[in-house]
Formats: structure tokens, C-alpha cells, sequence
């Protein structure tokens, strides 16, 4: 049975939100389509209450992280991923999960654990890896700055999530869009990478 580990920064046990109902749905699928899937949600504990969280989750609870998380909303995926991938800790946990669970493939929903990830990956025949592209991060998040949202060093934030979208698509072997629109744009960004390109269309 083929086995696909799926990342993602948030759980998804109790799927509320459209990222969360997307990633359990494709896990669904993914699971009646024969394969095994686990689901490892890598967050703060802070925003998500303990009743939703997977047995497979790597949870964050650094209250330092949780503020500069708050005050900065627009980025605060990023100051989460940023301080997970930091923590040795953490890394190593998601190294030993690879270990146990080998899979053929990780899915990453979102570019954020991408962070973590390419740190916890075998540097040798490690799994294929797939990334879930909910939005395009960085284009999303320009008109919100006019939202009394922007703060000292969102410039710098918003190309540091620019970039990890790019490095994320490049790295993948398969690269999944919510349409055509996006799927083409996310094309462009990532025009050197030599694997394949596939689109999730809305359903």
C-alpha cells in the first residue's frame, strides 16, 4: 500500500476553515483511491483548541512566538514556521516520523512547513515530495497591506514568502493549484524546476 504523509499548519481532525477542509478532503480521497495517509498538523497551540489536535501533530507552545504571531496577523504563518524550523526539536520530530512511517510521498498544504521540512528530509532517497498550493501566499497578502495590517519589515516579510513559494514549487517533484489561473502563475515561478506540473481544480 502506497503511503503519503501529509503536512500541513493546522489540524485537521475537526476541519472548520476552506485550508483544513481542503486538506482533509484530499486525504479522503487519497485513502479510498487505496493509499494510507497520515496527516501531521504542525502549528501553535495557541490558536487551535487541544480538542482538534491530531496524534500525529507537532505542537508549538513558545508564548514569544504566539505574541509576535498576533501582532503581526499578516504574517503570522510565517513567524510560526520560521520559529518551528529554528527549534531542533522540532526538526527532529518530524525526522523521526519520517523514519517511522516512510512514506512514498509528503504532501506539503501551504508553503510554511516547507521550512521544516527541508531540514527533516533524508539528504538520499527520501520521499517524493508534492506541494498543496492553497493561494499564492505573498499575492494574497498585497492588498491587505492597505489594511492597517502593515508593520515595520512587511516588505521584508512579504519577499521572504515570495521566495519560499518559489523554492517550495521548484524543490516538489509535483506542484497542485486550485485553478488555472494560479496553477500558470505558480508555473512561472518556478520555470527551472525539471518535474512534473499538475492542477487541482475546484471541484
Amino acid at each position: 500500500m502506497p503511503c503519503c504523509l501529509m503536512l500541513a499548519p493546522f489540524p485537521v481532525v475537526i476541519p472548520r476553515h476552506g485550508g483544513q477542509v481542503r486538506t482533509a478532503t484530499t486525504a479522503r480521497a487519497l485513502s479510498r483511491a487505496g493509499w494510507r495517509v497520515d496527516v501531521v498538523g504542525l502549528y501553535h497551540a495557541d490558536f487551535y483548541p487541544a480538542v482538534e489536535r491530531g496524534v500525529l501533530d507537532i505542537v508549538i507552545s513558545d508564548p514569544v512566538v504566539s505574541r509576535r504571531a498576533t501582532d503581526d496577523v499578516l504574517f503570522g504563518d510565517l513567524h510560526v514556521a520560521r520559529a518551528a524550523a529554528g527549534d531542533s526539536r522540532v526538526v527532529d520530530q518530524l525526522r523521526m516520523l519520517l523514519a517511522r512511517l516512510r512514506p512514498d510521498v509528503v504532501q506539503v498544504e501551504h508553503p510554511w512547513s516547507w521550512l521544516v521540512l527541508r531540514t527533516a528530509l533524508p539528504r538520499k532517497g527520501g520521499p517524493k515530495v508534492v506541494y498543496s498550493s492553497h493561494n499564492i501566499e505573498w499575492n494574497l497578502r498585497l492588498p491587505l497591506l492597505g489594511l492597517n495590517l502593515n508593520r515595520p519589515g512587511s516588505d521584508r516579510l512579504m519577499e521572504a514568502t515570495r521566495l519560499l513559494e518559489r523554492e517550495v514549487a521548484r524543490a516538489a517533484d509535483v506542484t497542485l493549484s486550485i485553478s488555472d489561473i494560479e496553477g500558470a502563475r505558480i508555473q512561472q515561478f518556478s520555470f527551472y524546476q525539471t518535474g512534473r506540473f499538475s492542477r487541482l481544480l475546484p471541484q
